[in-house]
């Protein structure tokens, strides 16, 4: 995963171009993917993202946060976490 791909990623995610992601901007994005649509399975994986994620727990996702998680998530044992990875896998966001 390069820096490009990481940075197009965040900009999905950032709908309001605000150079942070939100909860409602994650629900919004889990909703327009089918797997993800259930409200029970959705609410827990947006917690489990903010939770790993949003490092100074100010209740948003920074590039920064979003980047070092997502270089982490393919260089360690985050990875391992299946939510995670089925939600970056290559075929689900086109990236992996």
């Amino acid at each position: 995963m390069n820096k490009e791909n990481i940075k197009s990623i965040f900009e999905m995610f950032d709908l309001n171009n605000d150079g942070k992601i939100s909860v409602p901007e994650l629900k919004q994005m889990f909703g327009q993917k089918s797997a993800l649509n259930s409200p029970m399975y959705g609410e827990k994986i947006i917690t489990e993202v903010m939770r790993e994620v949003d490092r100074n727990n100010d209740g948003f996702i920074s590039y920064e946060e979003f980047n070092d998680a997502i270089t982490d998530l393919f260089k360690s044992q985050i990875w391992a976490n299946r939510n995670l990875k089925y939600f970056f896998r290559k075929g689900f966001w086109g990236f992996g």
